[in-house]
């Protein structure tokens, strides 16, 4: 009885000590819970030494005296711009090499976060995304490499390069320090970084000399403590080299910098420049002047009136002469291969080319005066400081693979359309749609790129009301044709989009409007009809200029204008029927992504031929096939003439070529690069939105019609 006694009374004693114990082991776990959320969001001073577990060799490319040097020797940045994403991977080679006998010693690309995880958590880095092969392919001709990760990276490329599954977060603020925003830039950096590390100068001998840090962020905002979150997370990381900014004269005199980092500026005019050369003086007398984006020409935009900003050659290659002799610049041309905008990577408002008018063509074709002039200046300016045996052996490389102007086009000439998929069947292939009581954003529904259907059932009525607005594009249809059936146009709605010279005026904020559509009672069935509203995402913006408020209201399909607090914030739209709501949205995702593509060209049994779907609707959405065949003739690169066309999806062996917009002009030709045809049978499918033609055309010239 007493020993057991003792045992009772030595209970207490132990479950107090069992207390604290778990209470200090609770106080250091939330000490260190504490020290990595501070050090993760950047709220530990700049002059704070690296943390023990980030990478702190010494990079190789550094500066002095307004000098650069690599691995202590002096070096003049000779670069060209080049985005692995816009060419085929197969010319890959050819690019850089074209670069390199141009006298250029280094080659910077962005790397855009929504292409390689285009789905939260699934990343792609195979095939034209594999940037590793891009790198150590630039590292085989001899060339230098800058990287541009971002995560934002401009460069007209939807949302920046940000993927828009961010924006499914209803309190997202891109680039900046909230929570969802910096996780998923972590997780982004980290995986890149397991891509990149080993390819870096220091300490592995590799190419990467240099790495941009966001784009143009003054123009967008001023968080210190934002930039210095993204340089710790990719030193975390392995990251090892040089970071660098990059300005234009908007954002250059709003532009903090962090201790250590150096600046680029970017501008295609001489009084630009001069400006900002000024101002980076009045910082120090040890920043080399760096260009780190002299602009070759510039984007084509759609509904573009004339080919604005056009830089002459002469013109190009002076400014060249001057940077890189007298004042000893180090520079980027910005393009020197501008590339496409397949699929839907474009941002908004932004055409499918991408030529640039830079010195190598869209298709490859260096045989134009400004690669010549361009070379040229180069050559002058650097003397004996070039590397004359690469350039002669990128040279004969060249001569081999493509007869020394590179680029071979070829006219296929026409062929008929031979089949049909109506609309009706097309949305029935579309997998697992779902059923709200209102109407959802596209990114709410996991979507991010191409259409998305809004269907509504309902028995009559004489006028249907959008209570908003497209975002960007939309079409109306009643039982799957126009409101009036006369007029295949009576269903089209858009957004803002206006005839502009200026890229930073690309996205407008609209005021909550109202667009009215009378039935004809001729559209109308017993006992239930169809209401579909189809809206196209044609890109989010790639410009700093708006800030915040524009960048975080970006989400795409039928939309509306809400205040709060004096703030206006973007919310999906409705459809009334004679002033109602409707009771319910079916809402379809059309990605016309690769499964669903594949999905397509083998249901055979849905096809009509061209003659049974003669009777049509006209102003009916569908999917229109023909067939290229190619027997014994080399494979060349051609243009797919869509002028006969109105605005649509073109793909060929189920690769998207890129949008077409014929009505809004001036591109009237997607380029096809030769690898993605085979001999044999070659599958087009145009997916048209307003008025098919009666055949496709292929052409060995791209085609622009400019209204003046």
């Amino acid at each position: 009885m007493q020993q057991n006694s003792l045992i009772i009374m030595s209970n207490p004693i132990k479950l107090r000590y069992n207390r604290i114990v778990w209470g200090l082991l609770f106080l250091v776990l939330l000490i260190g819970i504490l020290f990595i959320y501070v050090d993760y969001t950047g709220l530990i001073n700049e002059n704070v030494p690296q943390r023990s577990n980030e990478i702190s060799k010494k990079p190789s490319l550094t500066y002095k005296s307004r000098q650069f040097y690599l691995n202590g020797q002096p070096l003049q940045i000779i670069s060209g711009t080049i985005n692995y994403f816009r060419v085929h991977r197969k010319y890959w080679r050819t690019r850089l090499l074209q670069l390199k006998a141009a006298g250029f010693n280094t080659v910077d690309t962005c790397i855009p976060w929504n292409l390689h995880e285009k789905t939260k958590g699934s990343f792609n880095f195979h095939a034209d995304f594999n940037i590793r092969k891009f790198i150590k392919l630039a590292q085989s001709v001899g060339l230098y490499v800058i990287i541009k990760p971002g995560p934002f990276v401009g460069s007209q490329i939807d949302f920046g390069g940000l993927p828009g599954w961010l924006l499914k977060d209803a309190n997202m603020r891109v680039r900046s320090m909230y929570m969802g925003f910096t996780l998923a830039v972590d997780n982004y950096f980290q995986v890149l970084m397991h891509q990149l590390v080993d390819l870096q100068a220091s300490p592995n001998g590799g190419p990467i000399i240099a790495i941009q840090l966001e784009h143009e962020y003054g123009s967008f905002g001023d968080s210190l403590q934002y930039l210095h979150f993204l340089r710790s997370t990719l030193r975390r990381y392995g990251a090892t080299e040089a970071f660098y900014a990059c300005e234009t004269v908007e954002g250059f005199s709003r532009h903090r910098r962090l201790n250590g980092d150096f600046i680029g500026i970017n501008f295609n005019r001489p009084e630009d420049g001069r400006r900002m050369i000024s101002n980076r003086q009045a910082w120090g007398r040890d920043l080399p002047l760096f260009v780190s984006e002299l602009w070759s020409g510039h984007q084509l935009n759609w509904n573009a009136l004339d080919r604005h900003d056009v830089i002459r050659p002469a013109t190009l290659a002076n400014l060249i002469s001057k940077l890189l002799g007298p004042m000893r610049a180090s520079l980027s041309l910005h393009m020197f291969h501008g590339g496409t905008n397949f699929g839907f990577m474009a941002s908004r408002l932004v055409a499918t080319s991408h030529d640039w008018d830079a010195p190598v063509h869209e298709s490859g074709s260096r045989d134009t005066l400004k690669y010549r002039a361009v070379a040229a200046a180069v050559s002058m300016a650097t003397g004996n400081r070039s590397d004359s045996s690469g350039r002669r052996r990128a040279e004969k490389e060249l001569f081999g693979i493509v007869g020394g102007s590179g680029g071979r086009v070829k006219d296929y000439g026409n062929f008929s359309i031979d089949s049909v998929l109506t609309w009706s069947e097309l949305i029935n292939l579309i997998e697992d749609p779902k059923l709200y009581e209102s109407a959802k954003f596209m990114e709410e529904v996991d979507q991010n790129f191409g259409f998305i259907v809004y269907r509504s059932a309902f028995k009559a009525g004489q006028v249907v009301t959008v209570d908003g607005y497209v975002a960007d594009w939309g079409l109306l249809l009643i039982n799957g044709a126009p409101p009036d059936p006369a007029d295949p146009s009576s269903g089209q709605l858009s957004g803002a989009i206006p005839r502009q010279h200026d890229q930073q005026q690309q996205v407008q904020q609209q005021q909550p409007a109202q667009r009215h559509l009378s039935l004809k009672r001729s559209q109308l069935a017993a006992p239930t009809n169809t209401l579909d509203l189809i809206v196209e995402n044609l890109g989010r913006s790639s410009s700093s200029s708006g800030g915040a408020p524009e960048a975080n209201a970006q989400r795409k399909g039928l939309a509306s204008w809400q205040s709060l607090n004096a703030e206006q914030l973007q919310a999906p739209g409705r459809l009334l029927i004679n002033e109602q709501p409707v009771p319910s949205y079916k809402i379809y995702s059309l990605r016309l992504d690769a499964a669903f593509m594949a999905k397509v060209a083998v249901r055979r049994s849905s096809w009509l031929s061209v003659s049974s779907a003669a009777a049509l609707p006209r102003g009916q959405p569908g999917l229109y096939r023909a067939s290229l065949r190619l027997m014994d003739e080399p494979l060349a690169d051609t243009y797919l003439d869509m002028s006969a066309w109105r605005k649509g999806v073109a793909f060929v062996n189920g690769f998207n070529l890129g949008r077409y917009w014929t009505e809004a002009g001036p591109q009237r030709t997607l380029y096809l690069p030769a690898p993605l045809l085979r001999r044999g049978d070659n599958e087009v499918i145009i997916f048209e939105l307003i008025r098919p033609g009666s055949h496709v055309s292929f052409m060995r010239s791209p085609k622009f019609v400019y209204p003046v």
